[in-house]
């Protein structure tokens, strides 16, 4: 999670405000995702609504890629610099003599480092 965000939205000559417009990323990706909330489907599983949308999906794309360039300015605009990811991948991150073992019923799941 990166923050939140609320936007004005102009259409002709009204303006639509959405708050908490999430900033979200995942590694490399980064999206947003306009508030939303949960209703059950008939099988119990959830299902996830926008509260607020465009019927079509190319302008709420639309929409996500404006929001995305504005943010980008924003955040030059006001010396916010972007946090780069962790690699894990490089010789500059080790996990030496340190071991953590997640036990299951059937075993280990999950180890790093040295294991004794």
């Amino acid at each position: 999670m990166i923050g939140y965000l609320d936007i004005k939205v102009k259409i002709d000559k009204l303006t639509m405000i959405i708050r908490k417009i999430s900033h979200l990323q995942s590694g490399d990706r980064r999206w947003f995702n306009l508030p939303t909330f949960c209703r059950e489907k008939a099988d119990g599983t959830p299902n996830y609504l926008k509260y607020w949308q465009f019927e079509l999906e190319v302008h709420n794309g639309q929409l996500m890629e404006a929001l995305s360039d504005k943010v980008k300015e924003y955040c030059q605009l006001h010396n916010i610099e972007e946090i780069q990811p962790l690699s894990f991948e490089s010789s500059a991150v080790t996990f030496e003599s340190f071991a953590e073992v997640i036990f299951l019923k059937d075993g280990p799941l999950l180890s790093f480092g040295d294991s004794h």
